[in-house]
């Protein structure tokens, strides 16, 4: 048992130095893991280790927050340079927490931001793409349509139909 807490406590001391002093890592990602990290002393000097559950919550909390606040615009790559994990394993988390990896997760934030936006200003679609980070228009209408099942000409078009229905707005 002695022997045990010696080797993790010889892992947590190098995982905090190679976390916290990673020369890529950001203020808000050395935030998060130093809390991390002091939980993680705290159940080890207190002879018990931090829930693995809670911890996992925490990391998915963050990493949709931090998706949400780029409305999808944030890369994988990104995320694990602001986690300290690996791209792999926030996937694998995320896949497991979630039902979905990263990618079609930061999608789905993204085709809400855009959907937004289409909402408030009518304006050009293919501003509108470069705005959100596709690379053309048609790359947007494509995912687009994948999540929503119609183009962004029709989603507008229907979305205006069902919102200006008097039945609906006396209800």
């Amino acid at each position: 048992v002695q022997e045990l807490r010696f080797a993790l406590r010889r892992n947590l001391a190098r995982s905090f130095t190679n976390r916290l002093c990673h020369p890529s890592s950001s203020v808000q990602g050395r935030v998060w893991f130093c809390k991390v990290f002091a939980e993680d002393l705290n159940a080890l000097f207190l002879g018990r280790f931090a829930n693995p559950e809670t911890d996992k919550q925490l990391i998915i909390r963050y990493i949709t927050s931090k998706i949400a606040q780029s409305h999808g615009c944030l890369r994988a790559s990104e995320v694990a340079r602001l986690t300290g994990y690996s791209e792999r394993y926030l996937h694998q988390l995320c896949s497991q927490s979630l039902g979905l990896s990263l990618k079609p997760l930061a999608r789905i934030f993204r085709i809400n931001e855009a959907c937004a936006r289409l909402k408030r200003n009518r304006g050009s679609l293919t501003a509108l793409a470069v705005e959100l980070g596709y690379h053309d228009q048609a790359h947007f209408i494509h995912e687009f349509k994948t999540v929503c099942g119609t183009t962004p000409t029709m989603y507008l078009r229907n979305a205006s139909e069902f919102y200006n229905e008097f039945s609906k707005l006396t209800l």
